[in-house]
C-alpha cells in the first residue's frame, strides 16, 4: 500500500462541500466506486464557474486522477450509474449528429437549475453554436438496475415478476389515456 505523506504546509486550495454531503449522503454510500466518483464529481464541479458546473462522462473516463483510483472504465461507469440511481448526480444524454454525450450535474439547487436550463436550450455562458440542434433527454436506470443496487442480486423468478408488473403498469397507463 502506498502511504500518504500528509498535506503540505502553507495556504492550500479548498473544496467547499455542503454539510449534508457528510451527514446525509456519505453514510448512504456503500460502494467504493460510487464514493470515489461522487467525491470526484463534487470536486470537479466546484472547480467550474456556476453556469458550467457539469461534468461529461468522457472527461471522467479520461481523468488521470480518477483512473488511478479505480481499476478500469467499467468501475467509473458503475460508480456513475450508482450515483445517479442514488440521486447524488443528475444525468442528461446529449445527442447531436448521431453522437452521444453524457453530462452529469451535482444534485443541488444549482445543478437542478442548470440541468433545467440545458433541457430548455438555455445556457448563456456556454459557447457552443450546436447546442440548439441537440436533443436532450434524461436517462433513468431501469427497475432491474435499481433493484440490484439497492436490494441485492436479482433472481430470475423475481425478474419475471418485475417484468410482468412493468407490462401491467404500461397497459394501465395506456388504458387510462384512451
Amino acid at each position: 500500500m502506498k502511504g500518504f505523506p500528509g498535506f503540505p504546509a502553507g495556504d492550500l486550495p479548498q473544496v467547499s462541500l455542503p454539510q449534508f454531503a457528510f451527514t446525509d449522503l456519505l453514510p448512504l454510500i456503500d460502494h467504493l466506486a460510487e464514493l470515489k466518483v461522487t467525491l470526484h464529481c463534487l470536486w470537479r464541479a466546484s472547480e467550474k464557474p456556476s453556469s458550467l458546473r457539469f461534468i461529461t462522462q468522457e472527461d471522467l473516463l479520461t481523468d488521470a486522477r480518477l483512473r488511478s483510483s479505480l481499476p478500469d472504465s467499467a468501475a467509473i461507469l458503475d460508480g456513475l450509474e450508482r450515483a445517479v440511481a442514488r440521486g447524488s448526480l443528475l444525468h442528461l444524454v446529449v445527442e447531436h449528429a448521431g453522437e452521444r454525450a453524457d453530462w452529469y450535474f451535482v444534485h443541488d439547487e444549482a445543478g437542478r437549475t442548470l440541468q433545467h436550463q440545458v433541457r430548455n436550450g438555455i445556457m448563456p455562458e456556454f459557447d457552443d453554436p450546436l447546442l440548439g440542434d441537440r436533443a436532450l433527454r434524461a436517462e433513468r436506470p431501469n427497475i432491474f438496475v435499481l433493484y440490484e443496487q439497492n436490494i441485492g442480486l436479482l433472481q430470475p423468478l423475481l425478474a419475471d415478476e418485475l417484468r410482468l408488473a412493468g407490462a401491467v403498469s404500461v397497459r394501465l397507463v395506456g388504458n387510462s389515456v384512451s
